[in-house]
């Protein structure tokens, strides 16, 4: 499986973004751009989550969750959570409703 230019260009401006957002003095940004992102106490590691485990995910089905573990098995263990977004049918907007539920451990 190999992953558009385009698609790692997105992805990469939103990593950039995020590191860029992170780093801005709240008084200074709007709240919704420095926002922390709580974790649910729930929250799975998706570096070793299972099929029903990563079906637990919004908008993850039993295909979406065999494609994370075998873009896992493939690449290796994600390093950020962004990373999911490499994996096909990850878009952004879905990541975005998944964020606070997922870890890296």
């Amino acid at each position: 499986m190999t992953v558009p230019l385009f698609r790692l260009v997105l992805i990469a401006a939103a990593l950039l973004w995020a590191g860029v957002v992170s780093g801005c003095h709240r008084s200074h940004s709007h709240e919704y751009l420095t926002a922390p992102n709580a974790l649910s106490a729930d929250a799975i590691d998706i570096n070793s989550a299972g099929i029903d485990e990563l079906r637990g995910l919004p908008g993850v089905g039993e295909k979406l969750a065999l494609q994370i573990i075998e873009f896992r098995q493939k690449n290796g263990p994600f390093r950020r959570s962004e990373e999911l977004m490499l994996v096909h049918g990850i878009s952004d907007m879905r990541f975005r409703k998944m964020r606070s539920l997922i870890k890296i451990q």
